[in-house]
């Protein structure tokens, strides 16, 4: 109904002038091509002398590397056991924000003599627009779709997006605030608005 045609078992071997050509053979004409990927880490990994698969590092349940002493790893590059689900932690944000946070923890404990917590996280959900005021999503086990699936989507969006702390410039914190945000998101609610590109002379201005 939307116009979105979803191929399975296919990857993009090239874009180009002409448009997408599929790993079947087949072209897709297009002018304007917009993509999203997955990631992968970065190829100093294999190069750094420590334990590591599949070019990520590998570490333990406390987030410390298993080949070196009082070194410790988290997010995108780290293999990290998954203690809740099996397997090793994905490598997305959600996962990323807490290992940094239960690390840290770790490290101090360290320091004091005290006993490590292994880190433990089945994760929150996920979630995905597929277009105007539609979204998609899994949170807690539970499988939604449609406008509230969106707005819980630009809700949790809106809760994450960086505000400046009291004390400091926008010079220092992004410039994107949650007021603004906020404003965009009603925007979304009432009308067609879908953003806009304003053109800037010179390097952009924050305050």
């Amino acid at each position: 109904a939307r116009g979105v045609q979803v191929r399975l078992r296919v990857r993009v071997e090239e874009v180009s002038e002409e448009g997408v050509t599929l790993s079947t053979g087949e072209v897709i004409r297009a002018g304007i091509v917009v993509c999203t990927v997955g990631n992968r880490p970065h190829p100093l990994v294999p190069k750094m002398g420590i334990s590591h698969e599949g070019g990520r590092i590998k570490t333990d349940e406390y987030l410390r590397i298993t080949s070196a002493l009082n070194l410790w790893a988290v997010g995108d590059a780290a293999l990290i056991p998954d203690l809740e689900r099996g397997g090793v932690c994905p490598p997305t944000a959600q996962y990323a924000m807490r290992q940094g946070t239960h690390c840290a923890k770790n490290v101090l404990a360290t320091i004091s003599g005290e006993a490590l917590r292994p880190f433990r996280f089945g994760g929150a959900g996920q979630m995905a627009s597929i277009g105007r005021r539609t979204a998609v999503g899994r949170v807690l086990g539970v499988r939604i779709a449609g406008f509230l699936a969106w707005l819980l989507w630009r809700a949790v969006y809106l809760a994450k997006v960086p505000v400046p702390l009291l004390g400091t410039s926008f010079v220092q914190t992004p410039s994107l605030s949650r007021v603004r945000a906020l404003i965009h998101f009603a925007l979304f609610l009432t009308t067609f608005y879908f953003g806009f590109i304003r053109k800037r002379r010179g390097p952009p201005r924050y305050g």
